[in-house]
């Protein structure tokens, strides 16, 4: 895929014929010196920005082909973010953030069982149910 930023004389291409694969379970880093296209790169596998030329496929999907609404769709059970910086909000709980994009996905009654085992799992049972501002 490629990505390419501007027009006319002002083009920058951030990537250039990238090809990427990523079996299920697999670790990655992805590293690299400034303005190398790092961020493009994990902003097109998040599905945050469209390639210029390519496709993404993401569990045998294209999501190239998919409208704004099924990306988020595709996004909310398929992807997960971590992020650098704490993006928690300050207004829930720590479990109630861990919960939120299982709530806005709609899934099943397991998700409180299945956050707390997470929250455990990074030993932050002990914090669960401090609003988040406080941790």
């Amino acid at each position: 895929m490629s990505k390419i930023y501007g027009e006319g004389d002002n083009k920058v291409k951030a990537l250039d014929d990238v090809s990427i694969s990523i079996e299920h379970g697999e670790v990655v880093l992805i590293v690299g010196s400034s303005g190398s296209g790092k961020s493009t790169l994990l902003n097109m596998i998040g599905l945050l920005d469209h390639p210029t030329n390519g496709k993404i496929s993401i569990d045998g999907v294209d999501t190239t082909t998919l409208s704004d609404n099924n990306i988020s769709s595709f996004r909310n059970k398929k992807l997960g973010f971590i992020f650098q910086f704490s993006n928690l909000l300050s207004d829930l709980s720590v479990l109630e953030n861990v919960l939120l994009p299982r709530q806005i996905g709609g899934t099943d009654n397991t998700a409180e069982k299945e956050a707390i085992d997470l929250l455990k799992a990074v030993g932050l049972e002990d914090q669960m149910y401090k609003r988040a501002n406080k941790i």
